[in-house]
């Protein structure tokens, strides 16, 4: 296999001029590394974990609509207290976990 490969190689450098040869090899070069990128890149944002949120209506009006661990005052932060479901959670305001974690 490696053989044939090499013969087809030695075929087309010998019928295209050496510019045109290494134009074709950087293009293949280049649109393989552009598709491995894009597909490396869509799994490192579809492996990206959900963020928790505090809904609207079970929330501290601080932390409505906020993440889970963002400030809600000075040394404040949005703590769930229920989990809703769906990725969805019920907050207060509390200087630090009430659980002492």
């Amino acid at each position: 296999m490696f053989e044939r490969l090499s013969r087809a190689a030695e075929q087309t450098a010998a019928s295209v001029s050496r510019r045109q040869f290494l134009d074709w090899l950087g293009t293949g070069a280049a649109v393989l590394a552009a598709t491995l990128g894009g597909v490396l890149a869509q799994r490192a944002v579809a492996a990206r974990p959900q963020p928790k949120r505090c809904a609207y209506g079970y929330s501290q009006i601080n932390c409505a609509g906020a993440n889970v661990g963002d400030r809600c005052g000075y040394h404040r932060y949005c703590v769930a207290v229920q989990d809703l479901g769906g990725g969805f959670y019920a907050c207060n305001c509390f200087s630090r976990n009430p659980h002492g974690l």
